[in-house]
């Protein structure tokens, strides 16, 4: 660990595959356009479903349909996203100057370098899935046409384009499997950032009562070295974590209108998904095994990334609460109660006044997707 006071920045990033992946590839300008096709592709065609759901079809063929029409929302929501807030994480050590992990204790860089490497095999995890799952989806069903509208709509309405024009409508599906997962890696990258920062910052707390050539513990209230010692420490560790408060925020509220759109379409996915599963709508076992294996990595990483930060700045006051504080002088007690006040703060990433993405929003999602399926299944 470098000295108490001593600072140096990441020149590189520690996590620059998951940046890669879920954020520079977007900034290319032919991947822009590819993701201004595919949108007004969905987008034509999940309006054109719509109509027919309300004037052409019965009640049982809106719902094998429904599955892959509630689908687009959240990928739709994910595509604009990109398109118009694609550089959220662009700049993180630009924005927010960045330590270097050696920093931290050597405990401490070990447990990061793990992590490191579970967030990098995760990620790869995931893309292995997608690619699974577009060999199982692109492979020709004869009974597609009864779950994907598009297919039958070209087929009934342009029958002399209608293999050309399913050519087109499938070679969309690398891009739609690929967006699933694009935004649970554009929030592992921000909150692991944060967290692995802030880790370093719980280690300088730990020892900012360790201070070299340090009197005897009943000596130290009257030794003007200490305190002034202790001062620099307790503003140094103030700004820093005033730095963190004033980054998320900023992000939060750059987001915030974003974040409740995307919860509510990724309620229709889950949903969406429960369908399939339930009623086989997806025909091969393997797409519903595929699909299943995706979402829930997908919602069980947006989780977990949440909920890993929300703990590390409990874990913050924590540690600062189990500062010896009975020799600080009036001023620096003073200044430790306003530091504590300002830890002791939520710090949870919300999006309402109710609702945080952690844990506890996986279990509301779980019962709200569960009560909407078993309506739906009364329904039709």
């Amino acid at each position: 660990m470098l000295p108490y006071h001593q600072v140096k920045f990441m020149k590189g990033d520690c996590l620059r595959f998951v940046k890669l992946i879920s954020s520079d590839i977007f900034q290319n300008k032919i991947v822009k356009a590819a993701l201004w096709i595919v949108f007004l592709i969905h987008t034509t065609m999940t309006i054109i479903t719509g109509y027919f759901f309300t004037h052409h079809l019965t009640p049982q063929e809106i719902f094998g349909y429904s599955p892959v029409f509630l689908e687009y929302f959240y990928i739709g929501t994910v595509i604009l996203i990109l398109l118009f807030q694609g550089k959220v994480i662009d700049n993180i050590p630009g924005e927010l100057p960045l330590w270097v992990l050696n920093k931290a204790t050597r405990k401490t860089y070990k447990e990061i370098r793990k992590e490191i490497i579970f967030i990098h095999v995760h990620c790869i995890a995931n893309l292995i899935v997608v690619v699974v799952g577009l060999y199982y989806f692109l492979k020709f069903e004869a009974r597609d046409n009864e779950y994907f509208f598009p297919f039958r709509f070209f087929e009934d309405y342009c029958a002399d384009k209608s293999t050309i024009l399913t050519f087109v409508y499938k070679s969309t599906f690398p891009i739609i499997g690929y967006l699933f997962f694009v935004h649970q890696f554009q929030l592992m990258y921000f909150t692991q950032h944060i967290r692995y920062q802030l880790m370093i910052l719980i280690n300088h707390i730990e020892n900012l009562t360790d201070v070299a050539g340090t009197k005897r513990e009943d000596k130290l209230f009257y030794d003007e070295s200490y305190q002034e010692e202790i001062r620099k420490r307790l503003i140094f560790c103030f700004k820093r974590f005033k730095d963190f408060v004033l980054f998320t925020a900023n992000k939060y509220t750059q987001l915030s209108n974003a974040v409740i759109i995307f919860m509510l379409t990724g309620y229709l996915l889950c949903v969406s998904v429960a369908l399939n599963i339930i009623f086989g709508n997806i025909l091969s076992y393997m797409r519903v095994t595929v699909m299943s294996v995706g979402t829930v990595s997908g919602l069980c990483g947006l989780m977990w990334s949440s909920q890993s930060l929300e703990n590390i700045f409990e874990e913050l006051l924590s540690e600062a609460i189990k500062i010896n504080w009975y020799n600080f002088s009036e001023s620096n007690k003073r200044m430790y109660l306003i530091f504590l006040v300002h830890l002791a703060r939520d710090r949870k990433i919300k999006f309402s006044a109710n609702y945080c993405l952690n844990y506890g929003l996986g279990l509301a999602s779980a019962r709200a997707t569960y009560s909407i399926v078993s309506v739906a299944i009364n329904i039709f």
